[in-house]
């Protein structure tokens, strides 16, 4: 059988006090919307009244296997039909995140391949795509006709995206796949959809998003969010040896000022005392299009300015660049095998999994 885990969602949580009692002054709302996000933008095979957008069959959208009121429905739906506790149960991952990918890569003064990089992009991109317009896999890939964007899709918003929320899962040697997939191309999910929104939805639903936002305001939820939080995965995974200075760690990608971190693409140096970048041109062009000079020099400036928010790009550069370029380029390396891979280009990356 297959190993899941059981998500507990609590519409509020408390401290607890010395003597074992919750603490009512310390109230936390994990989930502003009646239903919690997890479950209303879901990859579920049953009918569900409580899914708002259901997620089509991808790999990079994590599937549920069971929905459960763990005290049955009456008590864990409040009466003004609010959801207050619930379990989800998910497929476990066996691979880690991508987060422990880089540690791993960090720890022995590697690079990533630049195949890994184009596959990451390509996953999350098409992700995002679907989130942001329904357009779907086959409307994507189809050479005939340009994607249209349906008029009546509403954006969700993921608003959360980083390298710890991002699962990976390489093939085991038992399950029948080719090598490219054990070694090279795992699956890659984009989870932690908790702090999601719909564009549209009212301000009380607004799910906080600290990536994006200063302690002091709760954007509205948009697109430039997931496209800005996109761009900082990716410069990561080319420029991870560069540490910014006024950021508190590397778990948010905008620090407490809501400056943008600088996984900035004129660092090629490495541990190893390399100044040559290990990356194509055409890799470095896509990426340098996340930069933003301004958020990045001089006095600081924070994404409260439209200005900057403007300047982070749209999803149709997903659309018409990012994804063709990756999908292609992922294509032309799987053509080559497993074994021409590793030994030409940068090796495998299936060593990074956690024990």
């Amino acid at each position: 059988g297959e190993v899941v885990i059981n998500k507990r969602l609590l519409r509020h949580s408390y401290s607890v006090t010395e003597d074992g009692t919750k603490d009512p002054n310390s109230i936390s709302h994990n989930f502003r919307s009646p239903v919690p996000s997890d479950l209303r933008f879901a990859r579920y095979e049953h009918e569900s009244e409580f899914i708002e957008v259901r997620l089509p069959e991808e790999p990079y959208f994590p599937k549920i296997h069971q929905i459960y009121f763990p005290n049955g429905e009456q008590q864990d739906i409040g009466e003004n039909g609010d959801i207050q506790v619930l379990s989800l149960y998910y497929s476990f991952n066996h691979s880690g995140t991508l987060g422990e990918l880089i540690e791993a890569f960090r720890h022995e003064k590697r690079h990533v391949p630049e195949y890994f990089v184009w596959h990451i992009a390509e996953q999350l991109g098409r992700a995002l795509i679907f989130l942001h317009t329904g357009l779907t896999r086959e409307e994507l890939d189809d050479k005939d006709r340009k994607p249209e964007r349906r008029s009546d899709w509403v954006p969700i918003i993921h608003r959360d995206i980083h390298d710890g929320c991002v699962l990976l899962r390489f093939g085991k040697d038992d399950e029948d796949c080719d090598n490219v997939h054990k070694w090279c191309l795992p699956e890659v999910v984009l989870t932690g959809f908790s702090r999601a929104n719909l564009e549209t939805d009212p301000e009380e639903w607004w799910n906080e998003s600290p990536r994006t936002s200063p302690p002091s305001e709760n954007a509205a939820p948009g697109i430039w969010q997931d496209m800005h939080m996109l761009g900082c995965v990716l410069r990561k995974l080319v420029t991870y040896t560069t540490q910014h200075p006024h950021s508190p760690t590397e778990d948010y990608d905008v620090d407490l000022m809501s400056r943008l971190d600088s996984y900035q693409l004129n660092h090629w140096k490495w541990d190893t005392g390399k100044t040559v970048s290990p990356y194509s041109a055409e890799l470095h062009r896509v990426l340098k299009t996340w930069e933003i000079k301004e958020l990045q020099v001089g006095p600081p400036k924070q994404f409260t300015n439209p200005e900057m928010r403007d300047r982070v790009p749209g999803i149709d550069f997903l659309i018409d660049t990012v994804v063709p370029i990756a999908t292609q380029r992922v294509h032309e390396f799987e053509w080559m095998g497993a074994e021409l891979m590793v030994k030409e280009h940068g090796g495998h990356v299936s060593w990074a999994q956690p024990n």
